[in-house]
């Protein structure tokens, strides 16, 4: 029992490790004009608010693919996944700024939390003009709090309604389901 919950604790340690490291990979890269991968087709305005804080945004890196040919939609919703977990790992307090749905992740994620930390530009292909979390058809996520630190995340899928077959899911541990 002790040897496997030892074991536990490093696999989390090292999956923290590994996600830090993917967020900074991309800053101690040095730039390649080169390299470029197809951005995501975005009809938003690119101008950021007057008030929204001014990158690098920790969630970019893993969501710069988020919606476009060269991921999956459940490419999407681990990535955005993965940009939750990371924000719950960093803003502790959460009192002031509780997740109760879409609305409030969203604004969490753009930098309305405890510590005004943006985990991504408010014109980020996640977000619909409404401020809402969308998944790549631009329906909005359905966002289940099942604990103060920990979601669930819902695509409507191709249909555009919700909780129908062709819905894509990930649980709380983010796996799908």
């Amino acid at each position: 029992m002790m040897r496997s919950r030892r074991f536990a604790w490093v696999a989390v340690a090292a999956a923290i490790l590994i996600g830090v490291a993917w967020l900074i990979r991309d800053r101690l890269r040095p730039a390649d004009p080169a390299e470029s991968s197809t951005p995501a087709v975005d009809t938003r305005s690119q101008d950021p608010r007057p008030d929204e804080p001014t990158g690098p945004f920790p969630g970019e890196g893993l969501m710069r693919e988020y919606g476009s040919s060269d991921s999956t939609p459940l490419d999407d919703l681990v990535a955005l996944h993965r940009v939750v977990r990371g924000y719950f790992s960093i803003v502790k307090d959460q009192e002031k700024y509780p997740i109760g749905g879409n609305e409030d992740l969203a604004a969490a994620l753009r930098g309305e939390n405890a510590y005004k930390q943006a985990f991504l530009p408010s014109v980020h292909p996640a977000f619909d003009d409404d401020g809402r979390l969308v998944d790549r058809w631009d329906t909005p996520l359905f966002v289940h709090p099942v604990a103060a630190r920990a979601i669930e995340l819902r695509s409507a899928g191709p249909d555009r309604t919700l909780f129908t077959d062709d819905d894509l899911e990930l649980g709380a541990d983010g796996f799908a389901r």
